[in-house]
């Protein structure tokens, strides 16, 4: 493989540890981490996201009453998506990637980014890619990142650097 793709990826250094002082914390913090990330202000203190964090099916129950992308999923299908999303962290943290010969594309949301420019974990893979390495902030937000819209200009910008006709990469950072 001469090219890969990253669409907003995350090294497993990057994923906050939760400390584990007792049985249970651990997976609150998860929780929590995992609310943040989808938005919600898990700091906020309420009842309603103290209490969505106290196991799987009490944040599956929250997702489903308080956003949108869970809005009219059944909770059995809401709990398996909460119990792979702590699945795939517990892999990423575990996971030690192997340099990868090639040229990366880096794909990172603009919108995060004009929140918090510290979110940027592109230069984090610099030591990981023996070969040419670009970023392109992509208009839209991680949880769009999948959308027709966005997708169509990451598809234009990896077209053009396989020698087809999409986006000249122009606005390309390159290492």
């Amino acid at each position: 493989m001469e090219l890969l793709a990253l669409l907003d990826a995350r090294l497993p250094d990057d994923a906050p540890r939760p400390t584990e002082p007792g049985p249970g914390d651990g997976i609150r913090a998860a929780l929590r981490e995992g609310l943040r990330e989808l938005g919600h202000a898990v700091d906020a203190g309420t009842p309603e996201v103290a209490a969505a964090t106290q196991g799987i099916a009490e944040a599956a129950r929250f997702l489903i009453r308080n956003d949108p992308e869970f809005a009219g999923m059944r909770e059995d299908t809401a709990r398996a998506m909460v119990e792979l999303t702590l699945a795939g962290k517990r892999l990423a943290r575990e996971h030690r990637p192997d340099v990868f010969h090639g040229d990366v594309l880096f794909f990172e949301p603009l919108a995060d980014l004009a929140q918090n420019p510290a979110l940027s974990p592109a230069q984090d893979f610099a030591p990981y890619v023996d070969g040419r390495m670009t970023t392109y902030r992509t208009d839209c937000a991680h949880k769009e990142m999948t959308q027709p819209e966005p997708l169509r200009a990451i598809a234009a910008r990896i077209s053009h650097h396989l020698g087809g006709s999409g986006t000249p990469p122009e606005d390309g950072a390159a290492k």
